[in-house]
């Protein structure tokens, strides 16, 4: 079973008012991700086919966000330097490709 989440414009929860709430949310995220990776690597490291469930917990923001970046290390971020052509309402334009 794979279970995928998909927060967008994470900076959006980032007020004051939501700060706690939204930080409670991406910390017990990350933990479940990395529970059933562990979990997985277990069976694979006993010769057990790594099966169950996938977690797959994607966040993006158009900008940079202030307090949930530490959730996250580095190399499971990605930067994107996008070219908005004001045409697409914030289509990303890769050497041609949409």
């Amino acid at each position: 079973m794979v279970l995928l989440c998909f927060i967008d414009k994470i900076s959006s929860y980032e007020t004051a008012v939501r700060r706690d709430g939204t930080e409670f949310v991406i910390r017990v995220l990350t933990e479940l991700v990395k529970e059933l990776n562990d979990r997985s690597k277990k069976r694979q490291d006993r010769g057990e086919e790594a099966n169950g469930v996938v977690f797959k917990l994607l966040v993006t923001d158009p900008g940079y966000s202030i307090q949930l970046e530490e959730y996250f290390h580095e190399e499971e971020k990605l930067k994107v330097d996008e070219w908005i052509d004001g045409q697409r309402n914030g289509v990303v334009n890769f050497g041609g490709l949409v």
